[in-house]
């Protein structure tokens, strides 16, 4: 099998690369007390600005703002329709029961009584 290599050419430009980095690395890890009041300063910064997107996100959730504008009267149509349903229902279970109730009288009423005396 033949074994495949990369051209020297880009070898030397990643190592050439490697070593700036390196370089820089070395320079941006420098121990140092203005370092520290920096990162100190950008860390409280960044988490003033974590939590302050984080009350937006709940008082739009909380105001509704991320909700369409007649979301509320949809939701009214939709409780009102489902409570017209509800009493459809119940208005049909009503019937039915008064037309069983009216069967079993009729059906009563024509069978012929026993009273032997």
């Amino acid at each position: 099998m033949a074994e495949i290599s990369a051209p020297n050419h880009l070898e030397v430009t990643e190592t050439s690369s490697s070593s700036q980095l390196g370089g820089e690395a070395e320079a941006s890890e420098a121990p140092g007390l203005p370092r520290k009041i920096v990162r100190f300063f950008g860390n409280i910064g960044h988490r003033i600005v974590d939590n302050m997107s984080f009350v937006g996100e709940v008082l739009v959730e909380f105001l509704e703002l991320d909700k369409h504008p007649y979301h509320r009267e949809m939701q009214d149509l939709k409780r009102q329709q489902r409570k017209k349903k509800k009493a459809l229902q119940l208005q049909e279970e009503q019937r039915q029961a008064r037309e069983a109730a009216e069967i079993a009288s009729l059906e009563e009423a024509q069978q012929p009584t026993d009273n032997p005396q």
